[in-house]
């Protein structure tokens, strides 16, 4: 679950694929509204880093935790500008002061 929806409900394109990047939408199949930068994971942990388009184009790291009921958010961040890789998100974390516009979120947010 994820913002309370059920995450078969979520749709998210590919990296570098098309996505619903402003809150103009064009006539035909409609787009996804988010679109994956990288993901990271480990038996316990899932990363995803992403960008959503609407009436204003953010890009979103959520943490995700295995636990007895499934996977859960437990750490959600929203910056300005995409992170490069996994260790430029290691870097932000870990230097908080000048994470460069990036801020921790209140889970269970708009993701």
């Amino acid at each position: 679950m994820v913002d309370n929806t059920p995450a078969k409900g979520w749709v998210m394109s590919e990296p570098g694929g098309p996505f619903q990047a402003t809150d103009v939408v064009t006539p035909g199949s409609p787009l996804p509204g988010r679109r994956m930068i990288f993901a990271a994971c480990d038996a316990t942990v899932c990363l995803l880093h992403y960008e959503r388009g609407g009436i204003a184009h953010v890009y979103e790291v959520l943490a995700f935790k295995s636990g007895s009921n499934g996977w859960s958010v437990v750490w959600n961040a929203r910056g300005p500008k995409p992170l490069a890789n996994l260790a430029a998100l290691k870097a932000m974390v870990k230097h908080t002061a000048s994470a460069g516009g990036w801020t921790n979120e209140w889970v269970p947010g708009n993701f």
